[in-house]
């Protein structure tokens, strides 16, 4: 190849270019790159030897150049030599002219330039313009040239790559102006070069303080983080400065000053710059060492920023957990499970800004002031509806446990609905799934690839707002509703604690949302008709203008990659039912009315109906019960379980006992053994949750079972005030740091007590003259005399009055302790007042918060020497969680030899952890410490309690088990001596003194009893519910009633009345009078 160009194309061909083009033909011939540590490097000289061999060529030097001409030494070769290197060098004079004229200047601008990269451009270019071996031994003055070689060569690489950029920066924007465009492109060449071209030598630059004094960061750490916290919802740790914090720079630099080697100084200045009070991406950052945060300490001089969430929610831990396992179950089944997470934005307002903090931009615009009229009259909301599908990368495994990295996105939908006319309600709710599954743009989300047919598993994840909340009774009958038109095999709705709605998947499009109202500016809510009147059809036509307007505006949005779809929302003409005002009727009734109503509901008959059932064969024909629906709900239908409801699920399954479904759900369940090896309270996984029903020797886990609140209030009710000991059992039973478990208890005592207050207020001022009025004609008197009327009650409204008037209230009767003053009868009892019947519980140390009925059956308990009774309940139901989470400990034992992989899943986009020094502290008590001096960690953590191993874990709930077994015997105990030393004769026995003399359980009275699942044995053609029996003899001092069930009349039966009134499983039947 080196030949035909020499003889067709070069007469003369420089060396160094030969070799070149020689190396370029070979690789593409050999059709390998040779990686450039392995290239054999040839020198010009050796390589016309070589070629020399097999080709007629000699090589002739021209000012010091090599140069490959073809053919022989001859006379006329000599001569072309001579008239050649009698000719000018232009290189040479080049040379000598930047020596003459730029060399100072060079010298002293390559000195001036502060960045290693601006030094070597100016080199290369001055490479390019001479030659690497004049810069080096004319300008540089030094022998090795390779330096100088390098720069030279990577000098086009940079010089294309910042071409490139801006090419890339010359973009054409309509809402700017050209000289906008110009500012920022040139705003964007800047930030190219600020982070590409501005390197900095490695080593170089002043050594860190941190460097020289390790222990800088620690100190300062503790210095201010005495009361520091954690942003509870910022993925980064970093602790935020005490409001009681008093600490300020001068003195910390002194400490730092104290505690530093004898030589070490520092300046106030440079101590700031050690923390991390900066903002992000700015100069200030680069001075704090953003790029290096492990050199500075992890405390931030600003106040912790605010959010939303007013007090700490104890279940925030098992809410998320529960929505993670139902979101974890959809995205390993997508082709059965349909899961839609919804949330309602913010109202957009017409005529003003829709958007309260709007984003940058380059049009100038002006905002009225005082503007943010939050009325919905002429307002819009949008519903986002984010559809999920599973994004995961791929499993990492850690020995024993894996790792799954997940993303929680999806499709997001909005339907605009009219503030004013389309209020928000969970009936409004289930019309949109109605409509949304018409739509074809949703087809694949609803259809299962697999049957082609309608996924028979519906999950919705919603905030915990009382219209959405899983527990709310109309939210239960729509999805009971759905169930059974859609024929779905099982409808759940999960939702997360209160307060922390932004948990949800769906808070994720408002950011989007946010931005595109933003972009736009206000929509204009007079378009139609200008002076129309709120309520009117002329109203409403200039809002579904507005509507038009802004789901014009939501689709030019972007989420997930994928363009937002947005459609109104559901009207009269497109939803499918239209019996909200009567399921609000319904609803409001008493439980018995409940059952005995007969009213019926249908679907409209409108095109969204014709698509349901042409799509999917969904029953809009058939009509439907309330009743039914209620009893569904109940579990009273059939006799298979239909519903799994508690606080934060509420699961509703199908009625047809032939269709296969799982009717129990799976619930957070403490992981025992990583905590047994971490300290940290974590739940068990999906993974190994699922295969824990097949260790435990009772499965039959119930709804809630190990909810926080419910162990908490069950053990309140049983210890009123427990020592530090029990509180870490019951912080471990919970699941639950100490210091959360030590607050709970804390602020359920100061409620209870506050109600005790109240309810003394109440008494004291209900005989006062002013009480016998309306409270609307207290709160004119009071606006008359200028006092307060927000948010007061009406015995305080009285007491403000009477206190302006110096009159004074009676005082109530005091209790002296004398249960022989206390009346023997229910009927005698219940006429007490509320906050007398407090007063008796508070001086025998019971539990005394509750409703009326409740206090009453406690007191007459307690009158009757059967205090032992009193929360018998709530001691069984914490027993028998107690047993459940020991089964639990021996089940997760077994699992652990077997070897069951637990897979723990993370965010994608998650935060990284930065333990601190201050963050060292463990959330645990020992023996004989303060609660009120528990430093919280960042992770919830509990120390193991000592002698407490893996093996002997199963111990752990000892010391509660021991405290509720003591507390009962010495109720036992105190009920024998108090029979022994305050018996009464038998006519005074006669008189009433048994509590339940005056329940009417005389011979021939009606009473139903109940019977739970427990009581029954699996033999027994019994079910669980309300039994009526007839009393046929009582025995009024045992308390023994003789019984016979209408179902079996031919025989009797003995149950403990008293007993069985303290567990609610015996109740009066009211008999008409005749």
């Amino acid at each position: 190849m080196v030949a035909k160009k020499l003889l067709h194309e070069y007469p003369i061909f420089p060396t160094r270019d030969a070799l070149a083009y020689f190396e370029k033909v070979k690789e593409e011939k050999l059709k390998k790159q040779v990686k450039p540590s392995r290239k054999r490097k040839r020198m010009p000289a050796c390589f016309f030897e070589i070629l020399s061999r097999r080709i007629n060529i000699i090589q002739i030097y021209v000012h010091g150049v090599a140069y490959l001409v073809s053919g022989t030494m001859n006379p006329d070769t000599t001569r072309f030599i001579k008239v050649v290197e009698s000719m000018v060098d232009d290189q040479k004079v080049v040379n000598d002219h930047v020596l003459q004229k730029a060399q100072l200047a060079y010298t002293e601008v390559r000195e001036m330039l502060t960045q290693k990269s601006d030094r070597d451009l100016l080199t290369a270019l001055m490479a390019k313009i001479t030659s690497v071996k004049f810069v080096a031994s004319s300008l540089h003055r030094v022998q090795n040239r390779r330096p100088i070689a390098g720069c030279r060569d990577d000098f086009p690489k940079i010089v294309e790559q910042f071409s490139e950029f801006k090419r890339g920066c010359l973009v054409v924007r309509n809402d700017m102006t050209g000289l906008q465009q110009k500012l920022l492109t040139k705003r964007l060449i800047e930030r190219h070069k600020h982070k590409v071209l501005k390197r900095r030598k490695p080593g170089s630059g002043g050594t860190l303080k941190s460097s020289e004094f390790s222990d800088l960061s620690r100190i300062l750490e503790t210095a201010f983080g005495k009361g520091a916290e954690i942003h509870p919802r910022l993925t980064e740790g970093t602790h935020y400065r005490a409001p009681d914090c008093a600490m300020i720079m001068r003195q910390a630099r002194e400490i730092v000053l104290m505690c530093a080697p004898p030589n070490f100084s520092i300046s106030l200045s440079t101590c700031y710059t050690y923390t991390q009070n900066y903002k992000a991406k700015t100069h200030q950052a680069i001075r704090h060492h953003s790029n290096h945060p492990e050199v500075n300490a992890n405390v931030s001089l600003k106040r912790l920023p605010r959010v939303g969430v007013q007090q700490e929610v104890v279940n925030l831990h098992f809410s998320t957990a529960n929505a993670n396992y139902y979101m974890d179950m959809a995205a390993d089944d997508p082709d059965n499970i349909m899961i839609d997470a919804k949330d309602a934005k913010a109202i957009v307002c017409g005529d003003i800004e829709p958007v309260i903090h709007p984003e940058k931009s380059w049009q100038e615009k002006i905002y009225p002031d005082h503007s943010w009229n939050q009325s919905r009259v002429n307002a819009v909301t949008p519903m986002t509806h984010l559809f999920l599908t599973p994004a995961s990368d791929q499993v990492i495994g850690i020995g024993d446990s894996s790792y799954l990295h997940v993303t929680r996105t999806g499709r997001a939908v909005t339907l605009i609905n009219l503030s004013m006319f389309e209020p928000e309600t969970a009936f409004n709710c289930m019309n949109e799934i109605f409509y949304l599954m018409t739509l074809p743009q949703l087809d694949s989300f609803f259809r299962s690839p697999k049957t082609g047919r309608l996924k028979d598993h519906f999950i919705f994840v919603v905030d915990n707002g009382p219209s959405e909340a899983p527990s709310n009774t109309a939210v239960q009958m729509c999805m009971t509703r759905l169930v059974n038109v859609l024929k779905l095999k099982k409808c759940v709705q999960v939702s997360f604690a209160e307060y922390h709605s932004k948990r949800n998947p769906a808070e994720r499009p408002h950011a989007e949302e946010n931005r595109m109202l933003s972009r736009h500016g206000p929509f204009q809510s007079d378009q139609v008709h200008p002076s129309a009147e709120a309520g009117t059809e002329e109203h409403r036509e200039n809002m579904e203008m507005m509507a038009a307007d802004v789901i014009k505006c939501l689709r030019g949005g972007i989420f997930g990659g994928q363009p937002f779809l947005s459609f109104r929302g559901v009207t009269s003409t497109s939803a499918l039912f239209s019996d909200y005002d009567q399921l609000k009727h319904f609803l409001a009734l008493t439980e018995k009315r409940k059952v005995e109503c007969t009213t019926s509901y249908y679907a409209n008959d409108n095109e969204v109906a014709d698509t349901l059932e042409c799509v999917w064969k969904a029953d809009v024909k058939s009509s439907g019960s309330y009743k039914d629906d209620f009893q569904h709900v109940n579990n009273t239908l059939e006799t298979e379980r239909t519903a799994w409801c508690n606080k934060y699920v509420t699961a509703v399954y199908t009625k047809d006992l032939h269709m296969a479904v799982d009717r129990k759900e799976i619930q957070p369940v403490p992981d025992y053994m990583q905590w047994c090896e971490n300290t940290e309270l974590h739940y068990m996984s999906l993974e190994a949750r699922q295969s824990l029903e097949e260790y435990l020797h009772n499965n039959d886990i119930q709804s809630g079972f190990f909810l926080p609140t419910r162990i908490l209030d069950l053990a309140l009710r049983v210890i009123s005030n427990p020592s530090n000991e029990q509180l870490q059992s019951l912080a471990i039973l919970a699941w639950l740091p100490i210091q959360s478990t030590a607050e709970y208890v804390k602020r359920a005592r100061e409620k209870i007590e506050k109600t005790f207050q109240d309810d003394i207020d109440r008494d004291t001022w209900s005989h006062h003259p002013h009480y016998r009025k309306s409270k609307a004609e207290l709160e004119t008197e009071c606006k008359k005399a200028g006092m307060q009327v927000d948010g007061l009650a009406k015995h305080q409204l009285v007491k403000q009055l009477a206190s302006s008037e110096g009159t004074d209230a009676e005082p109530l009767p005091e209790y002296s302790g004398d249960l022989n003053k206390v009346p023997s009868t229910t009927t005698a009892i219940s006429r007490l007042q509320i906050s007398f019947l407090k007063k008796i519980l508070k001086l025998h140390g019971i539990h005394y918060d509750g409703i009326k009925s409740e206090l009453v059956l406690r007191v007459m308990l307690l009158k009757n020497r059967r205090s032992y009774l009193i929360f018998e309940r709530e001691r069984v139901m914490i027993t028998e969680t107690i047993y459940m989470a020991k089964d639990i400990i021996f089940a997760q034992k077994r699992m652990k030899l077997d070897k069951v992989i637990n897979v723990y899943r993370q965010r994608m986009n998650r935060g990284h952890e930065n333990p601190t020094y201050a963050s060292q502290g463990s959330s645990s008590l020992v023996d004989g410490s303060d609660v009120n001096n528990v430093i919280s960690a960042s992770k919830s953590k509990i120390a193991l309690p000592p002698h407490i191993t893996e093996e002997n874990l199963h111990d752990v709930f000892h010391s509660l088990e021991q405290h509720i077994a003591h507390s009962l015997r010495v109720l036992k105990e105190v009920g024998h001596v108090q029979d022994f030393f305050g018996k009464k004769s038998n006519d005074e026995a006669d008189a009433g003194d048994i509590n339940v003399n005056d329940q009417g359980w005389q011979e021939g009275a009606k009473l139903q009893v109940k019977f739970t699942k427990g009581d029954l044995d699996k033999s027994s053609a019994w079910k669980p519910g309300w039994y009526t029996a007839e009393v046929q003899s009582y025995n009024y001092h045992t308390d023994i009633a003789t019984i016979i069930y209408i179902s079996q009349p031919h025989i009797t039966y003995q149950i403990n009345v008293a007993e069985l009134q303290a567990v609610n499983k015996i109740r009066k039947v009211e008999v008409p009078d005749s």
